[in-house]
């Protein structure tokens, strides 16, 4: 990685500076595999605010130059999704697999890493996940050649380059009396309960959290644009993670807005009690067997107290 996350780091303070960039570009040629990945993240809070990948068997994946600007290389990778040997399971994998990995929150994972910054550390977390992936795929433990370059900024900066796909803006152009200039989609979609994560209901959710969204648009642009994302596959819906933009509390429910990628969104109406998975660390809970054998135990002890002494 050629120090760059270190580099970064002991150059910008992370106070004025929270908002965190990989990107990252992979390949693993014995398994014909190469891909992309972006991951940004909020440091100070410890929030993902986007996360994106492309896998597939096509060498081009891998011309992208990942000097670019993040947001070059976002539209970048998801044009990749189109070309001709993008794999939409093993990019699914690999987004999901690398997504619960850098998130984390245990010592020593990946945000205490990016704040000591331990480059070789996190380098050798993502060809950990990416890894696994590619063995789930072919049977084989490859050798991953891995290139990540980071970069921070401050609030206003990502602000200021994400203005043009600002939800709130979007929807006041398309809505309000003034001629709708975005190129803004909205899919219409359903959060969802996945196993194997955390579960809270609806009216818990916040923006910035990332959740798990089945595309239920049948609309042509919909089925097109769900088998680009990885979200569908033949006639199943399949659940994607997607981050929280905009959540609004209605008479019908709460709308929640998810983001997909650049110009792409999903709007969803559900029940606030509803309960669906979400990536945000939670509180451990006593397990019921303890609740059940403090409880004896008492009993035990007052009736000791009352009949046996």
């Amino acid at each position: 990685m050629d120090g760059n996350i270190s580099l970064a780091l002991q150059n910008i303070s992370r106070d004025i500076h929270p908002i965190g960039i990989l990107k990252c570009r992979f390949s693993s040629v014995k398994a014909g595999i190469y891909g992309l990945f972006l991951f940004i993240f909020n440091v100070r809070y410890e929030k993902i605010v986007r996360i994106a990948s492309v896998a597939g068997c096509n060498p081009e994946i891998c011309e992208t130059n990942i000097n670019d600007n993040w947001f070059s290389f976002e539209k970048e990778l998801y044009s990749k999704r189109l070309k001709e040997g993008s794999l939409r399971d093993v990019t699914q994998n690999m987004e999901q697999t690398l997504l619960k990995k850098l998130d984390d929150k245990k010592p020593g994972g990946f945000f205490d890493m990016y704040r000591a910054g331990d480059s070789e550390g996190i380098s050798a977390l993502m060809e950990q996940g990416i890894r696994e992936v590619v063995k789930y795929d072919t049977g084989e433990d490859c050798l991953v050649d891995l290139m990540v370059r980071a970069q921070r900024l401050n609030l206003r900066q990502f602000r200021y380059l994400t203005d043009s796909e600002s939800v709130a803006e979007e929807f006041k152009l398309q809505h309000g009396d003034e001629p709708a200039y975005s190129t803004l989609v909205a899919l219409d979609t359903e959060i969802v309960k996945v196993s194997g994560t955390p579960v809270v209901r609806v009216e818990k959710i916040e923006a910035g959290d990332m959740v798990f969204t089945k595309i239920k648009d049948m609309r042509d642009i919909g089925i097109y644009l769900s088998h680009l994302l990885g979200a569908r596959k033949d006639d199943d819906f399949l659940p994607i993670p997607s981050t929280v933009a905009d959540v609004k509390e209605t008479k019908e429910g709460i709308e929640l807005v998810v983001r997909f990628g650049p110009g792409i969104v999903g709007r969803s109406l559900e029940d606030p009690r509803k309960k669906i998975s979400i990536w945000r660390p939670t509180e451990a809970k006593p397990p019921w067997r303890l609740y059940v054998g403090t409880v004896a135990l008492a009993l035990i002890v007052l009736y000791y107290l009352l009949f046996l002494r």
